[in-house]
C-alpha cells in the first residue's frame, strides 16, 4: 500500500511540474523547433502555412501648380492606389510622387516636397526629414505619413 501511494505521488509530481513548464512539444522535434524545419526530420519546404495574405497599396499625389494633394491607402494594386490617389488630388495636373507595397510612405515638406519609404512610418519620417535637411533646407516638417501593411485573407 505505501509502495502504491509514493508511485502515485511520483506520479502527480512528474505532471505538475510538466504541466508548469508551458512548453508544448512537438513529437519528435527538439524544443521550439516546428515540423518541416530540418532539424525536424524534414526540410522547411515542406512546412506549409496556411495563412495568404493579399498586399497592400499606398500612394501620394500632388499638383504643382495648385499645390493640392491626394492620398490613397489599403488598395489591393499599385494601378488601383495611384488612380484613387490621384483622384483625391482632384486636378488634372496631379502626379503620383511616391507609391508602396506592403509598407510606409511619408512626405516631409520644407521649400520643397520630399518623398521617402520605410517599413514603419517613424522610419519613412526620419528618412525624408533627413534628406529634407541634408539638402539645406530649414522648417522640414512631416506633412503626411501612412502605412499600407499585407492583409491577411486566410
Amino acid at each position: 500500500m505505501i509502495r502504491v501511494s509514493i508511485f502515485v505521488l511520483l506520479l502527480l509530481a512528474s505532471t505538475v511540474a510538466h504541466a508548469q513548464s508551458g512548453v508544448v512539444q512537438m513529437p519528435g522535434c527538439p524544443p521550439g523547433v516546428m515540423p518541416g524545419q530540418p532539424s525536424c526530420g524534414g526540410s522547411s519546404a515542406n512546412f506549409v502555412s496556411s495563412e495568404l495574405w493579399r498586399d497592400s497599396y499606398a500612394a501620394f499625389a500632388f499638383d504643382k501648380v495648385t499645390g493640392m494633394v491626394g492620398s490613397a491607402n489599403g488598395f489591393p494594386s499599385k494601378r488601383a492606389a495611384v488612380n484613387a490617389a490621384i483622384s483625391d488630388c482632384g486636378r488634372s495636373g496631379c502626379q503620383v510622387g511616391v507609391w508602396v507595397r506592403n509598407s510606409c510612405l511619408a512626405v516631409v515638406w520644407g521649400q520643397a516636397m520630399w518623398f521617402e519609404t520605410g517599413d514603419d512610418d517613424l522610419a519613412a519620417e526620419t528618412k525624408a526629414i533627413k534628406n529634407c535637411i541634408d539638402s539645406g533646407e530649414s522648417g522640414c516638417k512631416v506633412f503626411y505619413s501612412a502605412c499600407s501593411l499585407p492583409v491577411r485573407v486566410q
